[in-house]
């Protein structure tokens, strides 16, 4: 379904995200802070983690990044509401590629090919 595609195309976005891991410039600088604040201590408000609050997440089109109010703001929308809603936005705004004859006479010419 398109609706399965758009969520693949989502996950697939956030593993290579994820896979990409961070900088060894950066994660110097994060071990540092977390060390200073010592065992027990909190890391919320060093200097880099504050700079890094507003950045630090995948923002995806599907599931959106919101807090709790915002989201009974929205009706609490589940996220499978979420998703149809994402798909059919993408779909309404879908344009055919320039090539579309090429295209479906190759998919026609390869189906015909490969019938009994």
């Amino acid at each position: 379904s398109p609706a399965t595609v758009v969520l693949g195309a989502e996950v697939i976005a956030q593993v290579r995200i994820f896979a990409a891991g961070l900088e060894q410039a950066d994660a110097a600088g994060l071990i540092e802070e977390i060390a200073a604040a010592g065992p027990g201590g909190s890391f919320l408000e060093s200097p880099d983690t504050l700079r890094r609050l507003r950045t630090g997440y995948h923002s995806s089109p599907v599931f959106g990044h919101f807090g709790f109010e915002k989201w009974q703001e929205l009706g609490r929308p589940s996220a499978e509401r979420r998703l149809r809603d994402t798909t059919v936005e993408l779909m309404a705004r879908a344009r055919p590629p320039e090539n579309q004859g090429e295209i479906l006479a190759r998919g026609e010419g390869w189906m015909r090919s490969r019938s009994i």
